[in-house]
């Protein structure tokens, strides 16, 4: 499933399974840091600050250090928190982002996910 493609630098990429779509795909994944800004009420806005566009088959949490590295150096502020999906599941990134940028990633696990020293996020009812 590997090889040489007609775009430059593209790669096989995995996607989340859909009816009526391929397990994969050929070609490029953006990578956005979006801010999202919670005084707006009427409805959710996010506010991209960084993109990166990348073959298809490198991982989401490769793109966050860099990503939060530009808001530190180009915007001169980081967020106290990050909130990502399961791409962004990396113990051991997710600690260095804690400790040298005191930025908290926050990943949402699914139930039945099994990972060493994490823990799994459960809907308390009110």
């Amino acid at each position: 499933m590997t090889g040489r493609y007609s775009a430059r630098g593209a790669a096989l990429g995995g996607r989340t399974i859909k009816t009526g779509q391929s397990r994969w795909f050929v070609g490029y994944k953006k990578h956005t840091l979006r801010l999202w800004l919670n005084g707006y009420s009427p409805s959710v806005q996010l506010v991209p600050l960084v993109s990166w566009i990348a073959p298809a088959n490198r991982a989401d949490v490769s793109f966050l250090r860099p990503s939060l590295r530009y808001c530190r150096q180009v915007l001169e502020w980081l967020p106290d928190l990050v909130v990502g999906d399961m791409g962004y599941i990396n113990m051991e990134k997710q600690r260095q982002i804690r400790e040298q940028w005191h930025v908290a990633v926050v990943t949402k696990l699914r139930s039945d996910t099994r990972q060493p020293g994490a823990q799994t996020w459960f809907a308390h009812p009110h």
